[in-house]
Order: structure tokens, then sequence, then C-alpha cells
């Protein structure tokens, strides 16, 4: 089972995932909290630049990746671009988030 809270994605939410494993019978509880990637939509000013993913905008806060630029990846954290990241690794992690998203719609 996969529970999803955070900052939203459509629907969902999805900063932090929690997810519940059964091994041999016994459940194990592991928490992780994640970087969403984003492609930057729109710079606004020094500090806040609209960005999207898998069809959602947001405003986040790019005080911390300077030299941020529209087009570029950034990985979101609690509405911080945290890092800019290269297209194809954002891309593989968004293929990742909607096969997680997929299994929780499948359980």
């Amino acid at each position: 089972m996969v529970r999803v809270a955070g900052a939203s994605i459509g629907e969902k939410e999805i900063i932090c995932l929690e997810l519940k494993i059964n091994e041999t019978k016994e459940k194990v509880k592991k928490i992780m909290c994640l970087g969403i990637p984003m492609k930057i939509v729109e710079i606004k000013n020094n500090y806040v630049a609209l960005a999207e993913t898998m069809g959602v905008n947001r405003i986040v806060r790019i005080d911390m990746v300077p030299g941020v630029a529209a087009g570029d990846y950034v990985l979101v954290h609690a509405g911080f671009a945290m890092e800019v990241i290269d297209t194809e690794n954002a891309l593989e992690r968004i293929k990742l988030l909607e096969s997680m998203l997929q299994l929780r719609e499948e359980a």
C-alpha cells in the first residue's frame, strides 16, 4: 500500500510517501521524503518561479538555485527548488513517481 502526503500532485499528495510493505507476514513501515522533479516554466522574480510536473503548476522558491532558467529541471521539496538536475534524470524520476501513483490506484 502506498500513502501519499505533502505537496499536491493533481489530487494526489506527494512530498512524503509512506510505504507499507508486507514481508514474511510482518508489516515494515518506511518513510521517505522526496524531492519532486519540476520544470521551470517562468521566472517570476529573483525569489519565485512557476514550475510544472505531471500537469500540475506550482509557484516555487528559487533562492537556493541561483542562475536557474526557464526550461531547467529542479528538485522541489516543501516548495523550495533545492538543486538543478539534468533532463534525463528528471524524466526518469517523473516516470518512477507515475509508477508509484499507478500502484496506489491499483491497490
